[in-house]
């Protein structure tokens, strides 16, 4: 299971709350002095030594009376750790700190594993028992990936933004372009087009998957990407002897292009850390709503025809 993105800070998607921000950044793992961690190892340990303890005459299965009672936590494991979807939103709720559930979602998820796996007493096939467990298990490595999501990149988007906006940046970048070639047409034409080519073939892409791949700045050119356009641009305007008020633009223009390439790759790095951030829920949160729909086949069938 996993923590819900923190907000509150300027690195953090929009519209979470802030209490679960400063969780993340505090140490939500350790909450009230690891209570939920406590709770997941004694459970953990009950679990194990019942399981052990346990002969029954026909062998281990999920159809003993102990099947049956690890079966009924698992469950409740379940309907409990997917309220924290609801409970995150419901800020002035009594049950609890948002904090708090985090750790409890997290602990507690992980002490499903092992809850679940006893109860079907290691006996797997393909059956719908098994999709349940399987979807248990994806639900929980997703939620784990998500903890370490939270925990790592709130820190390097802060970190990498320097105190502006992604949209400031935006701002930042159109006027840098205007500037650019206002001075590559003081230079001369054959700088102003290579300039003018260099910021034409620059876009910033909106696929999730340019995003995760640190792609998300794009220049479409076929002869390189954007730090080899700069070199090629750098390169041409320090051929030649320049002086006097050429000499000074040509500098200023070198450093602007630097500047501008700078900010592209801050850009890039802000667009990749907020999708390596998101793109768990793209997974956690469907694999938890079929992990439901195959919990909730799994007792039908139990009921039915056992």
């Amino acid at each position: 299971m996993s923590p819900s993105p923190p907000s509150g800070v300027a690195a953090a998607p929009a519209g979470t709350p802030p209490s679960l921000s400063r969780g993340v950044h505090d140490g939500f793992l350790g909450h009230a002095d690891f209570r939920w961690l406590k709770l997941a190892l004694l459970l953990c340990a009950a679990s194990t030594l019942a399981y052990w303890r346990h002969a029954p005459v026909a062998g281990a299965n999920g159809g003993t009376w102990l099947g049956y009672t690890l079966g009924g936590i698992g469950t409740a494991l379940i309907l409990a750790l997917s309220a924290l979807g609801i409970r995150r939103r419901r800020y002035s709720s009594r049950l609890g700190t948002v904090r708090g559930w985090t750790s409890a979602h997290v602990w507690l998820g992980l002490a499903l594993v092992l809850v679940g796996t006893l109860h079907s007493a290691f006996e797997f096939g393909w059956n719908i028992h098994t999709l349940a467990w399987l979807l248990m298990l994806l639900v929980v490595l997703s939620g784990l990936y998500g903890v370490v999501a939270y925990s790592r990149y709130p820190a390097l988007i802060t970190a990498n933004r320097a105190g502006k906006s992604r949209d400031q940046w935006l701002i930042d970048l159109d006027e840098a372009d205007e500037r650019v070639l206002s001075l590559a047409s003081a230079v001369d034409r054959e700088t102003h087009l290579l300039v003018l080519r260099a910021i034409e073939a620059t876009a910033i892409s909106n696929r999730m998957r340019d995003h995760l791949r640190g792609r998300a700045v794009q220049v479409r050119a076929a002869n390189g990407g954007a730090g080899t356009m700069l070199e090629r641009i750098t390169a041409q305007l320090a051929t030649g002897r320049r002086t006097g008020d050429d000499a000074r633009r040509v500098a200023e223009l070198i450093d602007l292009l630097a500047r501008r390439h700078s900010l592209l790759t801050r850009l890039g790095r802000d667009l990749a850390f907020h999708a390596r951030m998101r793109v768990w829920l793209m997974l956690h949160v469907p694999m938890t709503l079929a992990l439901l729909a195959a919990l909730t086949g799994h007792i039908v069938s139990v009921f039915l025809y056992w």
